[in-house]
């Protein structure tokens, strides 16, 4: 090996103090002198030599090259292995940024020429593209997944895309891509959707409802973890929560006027078999009424029509219409009224 050239190595320490972040930057390049010399995976193996104590992160920017994962100890020297986490990047690293990873909701198309293409993926696992975390400092990114495999979408008039692929050209007017590129753009417009509901929420909340309500699956297990984040997206359940959610205003009704949260809601009738509804307090023996109504006003179910021997009471509905047929799933309002008084209440049903 003696006078033999493998490649050119540059290194670059000045930077002590990122910007981004406070830490030390090191940059190493490892060129081929304008493929001078051959510096691929498959030729040369590359050893860094670190000294001193703490820890340090490093990250290969090349399609050329890998980090071993052998590890051990040689002449008192620790080989650490090479590993895929901590591959989230910024600004997706950020704490008020919405990381989104991807995975498959389609894995087949046919394009405009007639011919069908395939991906070599499952239905609804985690691209093999999609960023793993945590971020350096230990926290959970991604922050959810959404579609991002075989994603049809709009293609520019002025784009050449449709000439120089043509095998993902669907029409004239659309083409499939791939990547964390597309699987964001169904986050932001579920967000856009959660703002148009309530304009006030704010980034911490609304990660907090998409994490609360995002879905699990055999491909994402227990989460949160550093590959899917709180799950897959389900901006259903989001909404749906934030529909069916009492503002904060109504704490400010006296404590004998309130009308208490039905209970589960959003209500699935396959796992709760129905929702329970607590009513306020009121003078035992005084006229009340309890009534489901659909989205178009109309009366479904008559819970309570009279007196109630107690102050307080509590119902259950089973999801059924006063001919006792199952009602379609959908959003309902519970109203209930007492004397000169009504208070009413979204309820969404799933079956």
């Amino acid at each position: 090996m003696t006078g033999k050239t493998y490649g050119r190595i540059t290194i670059d320490a000045t930077e002590k103090q990122s910007t981004l972040n406070g830490d030390r930057h090191v940059y190493v390049q490892i060129s081929s002198q304008n493929h001078a010399y051959d510096i691929s995976q498959n030729r040369v193996t590359w050893v860094l030599l670190v000294r001193g104590s703490g820890h340090f992160d490093a990250w290969i920017y090349s399609d050329d090259a890998d980090f071993l994962p052998e590890s051990g100890t040689v002449n008192s020297i620790e080989i650490r292995p090479g590993d895929t986490r901590l591959t989230v990047g910024m600004p997706a690293t950020a704490s008020r940024v919405i990381a989104v990873g991807s995975f498959s909701s389609k894995t087949s198309w046919t394009a405009l020429n007639g011919n069908h293409y395939y991906i070599n993926a499952q239905l609804g696992e985690r691209s093999a593209f999609s960023s793993v975390g945590p971020t350096r400092d230990g926290r959970v990114k991604p922050d959810l997944a959404a579609p991002g495999q075989v994603i049809v979408s709009a293609l520019s008039a002025d784009s050449d895309l449709g000439t120089s692929s043509p095998a993902q050209k669907i029409s004239s007017d659309y083409f499939v891509a791939q990547g964390t590129s597309m699987a964001a753009p169904h986050v932001a417009g579920a967000v856009a959707l959660l703002l148009e509901r309530q304009p006030d929420l704010t980034p911490e909340q609304v990660i907090s409802l998409l994490s609360r309500t995002a879905q699990r699956d055999g491909y994402t297990g227990t989460t949160p973890n550093d590959r899917w984040g709180s799950g897959k997206l389900d901006v259903f359940a989001a909404m749906s929560e934030l529909a069916t959610a009492v503002r904060e205003e109504a704490a400010a009704l006296p404590k004998h006027w309130q009308m208490l949260k039905a209970w589960p809601n959003p209500v699935r009738l396959q796992q709760a078999g129905g929702v329970h509804i607590l009513l306020p307090e009121k003078k035992p023996g005084q006229d009340a009424k309890l009534v489901v109504y659909d989205v178009l006003g109309r009366p479904v179910r008559s819970l309570l029509q009279g007196r109630t021997a107690t102050s307080r009471a509590e119902f259950f509905w089973d999801g059924r219409d006063r001919r006792g047929a199952r009602v379609p799933a959908g959003i309902y309002f519970l109203r209930y009224s007492s004397g000169t008084k009504s208070l009413s209440q979204k309820l969404l049903l799933l079956h």
